[in-house]
């Protein structure tokens, strides 16, 4: 057993993690399940921000089953590739890939992530909406230039 997963056992992690299971009502957030094994999981890592378990902040945290769980840690290397894939498809570059990852990590969403992910794909689904997004954006940039 690694020397990380001996801190699932600190009494901070467990308390963490009951009122994560708490939150989500005692039940997989991806199938519903409810009397399954039930496993807190974070959504990413960052040791440096955040070197202890129980340190993430609580919408990085979801719960799941054991067998979803073991599906997300599956499914992660190939839906890294396939949305690279994508995006690189439609001409986005990494420097636009990284502002939009800035803006994400700077929004103040007061709703979980998944459901700011779906307005955020129904947004850019909308040529309409997301061609109103540029002029609001390039008015903007002019405004600034005085």
């Amino acid at each position: 057993m690694s020397y990380y997963t001996e801190k699932f056992k600190d009494p901070r992690w467990q308390k963490k993690r009951l009122k994560i299971l708490k939150r989500d009502n005692f039940c997989c957030q991806l199938c519903f399940e409810d009397k399954s094994l039930l496993h807190v999981h974070h959504n990413f890592y960052d040791w440096d921000e955040y070197p202890e378990p129980w340190d993430y902040p609580e919408e990085s945290l979801v719960t799941l089953c054991e067998d979803c769980h073991t599906e997300e840690h599956k499914l992660w290397a190939g839906a890294n590739i396939n949305l690279i894939n994508i995006i690189r498809s439609k001409g986005i570059t990494a420097h636009y890939l990284w502002r939009l990852g800035s803006a994400f990590a700077e929004s103040k969403f007061n709703f979980r992530w998944d459901v700011a992910i779906d307005v955020f794909c129904d947004f850019i689904k909308s040529k309409k909406k997301m061609d109103a997004m540029i002029k609001k954006y390039m008015d903007s940039l002019g405004k600034k230039k005085k």
